[in-house]
C-alpha cells in the first residue's frame, strides 16, 4: 500500500466530498438509499455454492454519490476506507442488514471489519489476492442442523467487470491450486450485493488498460448474535451508526489490519 493520510477531520472531509455528510449528527432521518429487495432463496445458493449474487437493488444516485466520495478521497491521498466516516456509507450498511438478518438471525451484528477499494486509475492496480475472510470455524452444527456463524457482503459502487477487476470466487469447499472446479468470475453492476460464507476462497482481479473505469467497492462482515464470545469487537448495531469518534477508530484500525493485503 502506498503511504496514505489518516482520516481527515470532519470539516476537511466535508470539503473533500461536500455532497456527502460526515457530521454524524444528521438527525433521525437518514438520506434514502432504498432497502434491499431480495428473494428468499439467497440461502439456496449460499449453502449449495457458498456464495450468492443479487443484481442491482439500490437506486443509482446514492451509489454514485458514494463512488464519487471514494474517488475524491483517493485524489486527496486518503485511503478509500475513509468513506466510512460519512453517514451515507452507514445508510448502505443499514440497507443491506436485512440480508444478514435473514441468513444469520434477527440479532446479527456488523463486525468491525470494513474495507473499500479503488482499483484502477488513481488507485491500486488490483484487488486482494486469494484469501478467506475467516481462519476458524464459520458454520456451527446444532443437533444436525448447520447454522451460519458469519457472512461477508460486497457491494460494487461502480460496474465491476473482468476488465477492471471484478470478484472471483471458488465454490464452497474448493481451495486454490486444487484443480477443479474452476474459479467463477462474478461481474456485477453497481449497486449489486454479493455475499459468501467466510470460509469461501475469493479474490479481486487486476485492472486492465482497456477498462472503461475503475472498480470501486465496499465490503462488510456480519456475525450471528448467538456467537459468544464475539468474533471481534466492538460489534455494531447496523440500525444505529457509530458516532464520528468510533468511526475514526474503526477506519484507522482497518488501515493497520489490512495494510498487508493491499
Amino acid at each position: 500500500m502506498t503511504d496514505t493520510a489518516p482520516p481527515a477531520d470532519l470539516a476537511r472531509l466535508n470539503e473533500i466530498a461536500p455532497w456527502l455528510n460526515a457530521s454524524g449528527h444528521r438527525g433521525a432521518e437518514p438520506l434514502p438509499v432504498g432497502a434491499v429487495e431480495f428473494s428468499r432463496d439467497v440461502s439456496g445458493p449460499l449453502w449449495r455454492d457458498g456464495y450468492f449474487a443479487l443484481r442491482p437493488h439500490f437506486e443509482r444516485t446514492p451509489i454514485d454519490r458514494l463512488a464519487r466520495g471514494v474517488e475524491a478521497l483517493t485524489r486527496c491521498s486518503h485511503p478509500p476506507v475513509s468513506i466510512f466516516m460519512f453517514d451515507e456509507a452507514w445508510d448502505l450498511v443499514r440497507a443491506v442488514a436485512p440480508i444478514a438478518r435473514y441468513l444469520l438471525g434477527d440479532t446479527a451484528r456488523l463486525l468491525p471489519h470494513l474495507w473499500a477499494w479503488h482499483v484502477g486509475p488513481g488507485g491500486t492496480r488490483s484487488g486482494w489476492p486469494p484469501h478467506c475472510d475467516a481462519d476458524g470455524e464459520t458454520v456451527l452444527d446444532a443437533g444436525g442442523m448447520e447454522m451460519l456463524m458469519s457472512l461477508s457482503l460486497w457491494i460494487p459502487l461502480t460496474d465491476a467487470t473482468p476488465e477492471n477487476g471484478c470478484m472471483t470466487v471458488l465454490p464452497s469447499g474448493a481451495a486454490p491450486g486444487a484443480g477443479r472446479p474452476l474459479p467463477i468470475c462474478l461481474p456485477a453492476p453497481a449497486g449489486s450485493v454479493l455475499g459468501w460464507r467466510q470460509d469461501v476462497w475469493h479474490w479481486g482481479g487486476t485492472a486492465r488498460e482497456v477498462a472503461s473505469g475503475p472498480r470501486l467497492s465496499l465490503a462488510l462482515e456480519f456475525q450471528a448474535g448467538f456467537v459468544d464470545p464475539p468474533l471481534a469487537t466492538p460489534l455494531i448495531d447496523p440500525d444505529h451508526p457509530p458516532a464520528p469518534e468510533l468511526r475514526r477508530h474503526l477506519v484507522e484500525s482497518q488501515i493497520d489490519k489490512y495494510r498487508h493485503m493491499e
